[in-house]
């Protein structure tokens, strides 16, 4: 402990956690406090660094933060967007819909060989199933509200469901 007048600082970093910890400058190099790699750059100005560019938050970490689906996973945001599409088209087309969102997990299996070996659908088909915070809020509040306004003649004529004509 050494004392600089009424404040008392410990040198200890027990109990601490890992980032607060001082980096060890044993043999003079700076290191990444996450993989241990060094030496990092340190120009004498400023914070001295503690993490490496693959570490850093806004530099090669930004690839580490987006993750690439798995094929399971595209698997299944396609086949939840088969159901929503199948929901949309069932306001026009009662049967049309049901048969798209019966058949929802067939559509959504057949895109996975393609997805597979070529990136370029595999990225359109990410893109396409990758919402944002903002959409999948809206298709939620999307598939009460459609039947409500269903439900009371609120949707545009393309939107509603055909009325069966007899001739009697």
């Amino acid at each position: 402990m050494s004392d600089f007048g009424e404040f008392q600082v410990s040198e200890s970093t027990e109990g601490l956690p890992p980032d607060a910890a001082p980096l060890s400058m044993d043999d003079g190099v700076f290191r990444c406090t996450v993989c241990g790699t060094g030496p990092l750059y340190y120009s004498g100005r400023g914070r001295h660094p503690t993490k490496c560019d693959l570490h850093k938050p806004g530099k090669g970490a930004s690839s580490l933060g987006r993750q690439t689906p798995t094929m399971k996973q595209l698997q299944d945001s396609l086949e939840q967007l088969y159901i929503g599409l199948g929901f949309g088209v069932g306001l026009a087309d009662p049967y049309s819909g049901m048969m798209l969102a019966e058949n929802a997990n067939k559509l959504a299996a057949s895109w996975i060989p393609l997805a597979q070996s070529n990136k370029k659908v595999r990225h359109f088909l990410e893109k396409l199933t990758t919402g944002s915070g903002a959409g999948a809020v809206i298709m939620a509040h999307a598939m009460v509200a459609m039947p409500i306004m269903a439900h009371h003649d609120l949707l545009p004529s393309f939107m509603r469901a055909k009325k069966e004509t007899t001739n009697s």
